[in-house]
């Protein structure tokens, strides 16, 4: 994750973004040595269906963290040929300095001949977004690769909580994220007038027609899978894959606020939703880590991770019940809990 949040290199990001994939396929098939028969959701219907019928537990473990490399992988191979795409008409890398027929351009977007300009020009700029956009949809779980997310509560407590809370589905949010400002900056160096960014060249206002087109994939894409996952998360039984759908459609709603925000920032407005988008990807991994940590101890005293099987542990679980429920007052949006702000700001 490291490797990805600090390099300025397409292709070295590349590499952390597909290291971290290895690594999550390992942590969600950590249990796949377990020989005792899975435990069957008794309001699902995986008694009839027998492609979800395991002998035991570990074969059920392994066949999460196989189903989550695989789509991911999906999205990874569009990635890359984003990346390669840009590589191609500009001979770099870079995400800030680009270097054009061997003249080096600094800051983005000086002129036409930049990485904007330049692949904007040859009608390359939304296609190359596109196919970068698409590893963020499999990362991120965004739809239609949501599948593999909520499988991955196979692994331990501290894996879930480490995926959905600080790393792994947040990456697909950070690279958009960066996309974002870098071709908001890269518009802005490229026009001089302030109040508007459209129209100043032919080949500027094609970039910037792209861009929007871009950011509207995003804001939609997002806002689907934000009300598709909330949707599912009302009929699971499941305790952390309840979670998991809460973490979809988190993760939607902020992929919304950033596609939101590109269209504003790229209309000549300011872009307040970039940043409570951001500012919701910090809150959101602080309740979501202590949700899934509290939902771990319930699973591990009561010895079921079925809610229908649950009940009546407010007594016995005081600390659990009362940690638990800050966590659902913050992912609620309930003041004065992190949630409300993070959320009230990306609606404003």
């Amino acid at each position: 994750m490291l490797t990805l949040v600090l390099s300025n290199n397409l292709l070295i990001a590349f590499i952390g973004w597909e290291i971290m994939g290895f690594c999550s396929y390992g942590l969600i098939g950590f249990w796949n040595d377990k020989r005792n028969k899975p435990e069957v959701d008794p309001m699902g219907y995986e008694q009839t269906n027998p492609l979800l019928q395991f002998e035991t537990e570990g074969e059920q473990n392994t066949h999460s963290g196989t189903k989550a490399f695989i789509v991911t992988r999906v999205g990874d191979a569009f990635m890359l040929g984003g990346i390669l795409l840009l590589f191609t008409f500009t001979g770099t890398f870079l995400f800030e300095t680009t270097s054009i027929g061997g003249i080096p351009v600094d800051g983005l977007a000086q002129n036409a001949n930049s990485w904007w300009g330049t692949m904007a020009g040859w009608g390359l700029l939304l296609p190359a977004l596109i196919l970068i956009f698409a590893g963020a949809i499999g990362k991120s779980g965004q739809a239609p690769l949501q599948v593999w997310l909520p499988e991955a509560m196979a692994g331990p407590t501290a894996v879930s909580a480490l995926i959905h809370a600080a790393t792994m589905v947040k990456a697909g949010v950070y690279i958009t994220a960066r996309f974002l400002i870098t071709i908001v900056a890269a518009t802005e160096a490229s026009h001089p007038s302030p109040e508007h960014v459209v129209a100043y060249t032919p080949l500027a206002s094609f970039g910037i027609e792209s861009a929007i087109t871009f950011f509207i994939i995003v804001a939609v894409i997002g806002a689907i899978t934000a009300f598709m996952t909330a949707t599912m998360g009302m009929v699971s039984n499941e305790l952390k894959q309840v979670l998991a759908f809460s973490t979809l459609s988190q993760l939607g709603y902020m992929i919304l606020a950033i596609g939101t925000g590109g269209i504003l920032a790229l209309d000549g407005h300011s872009d307040p939703a970039l940043m409570s988008g951001i500012l919701h990807v910090v809150s959101h991994g602080a309740f979501k880590a202590l949700l899934f940590l509290a939902a771990g101890g319930v699973i591990h005293s009561v010895h079921t991770k079925y809610m229908s099987k649950m009940g009546g542990l407010k007594g016995y679980m005081k600390w659990t019940y009362r940690v638990m429920l800050i966590g659902v007052l913050a992912l609620a949006g309930i003041p004065p809990m992190s949630g409300f702000w993070s959320k009230d700001s990306i609606i404003e």
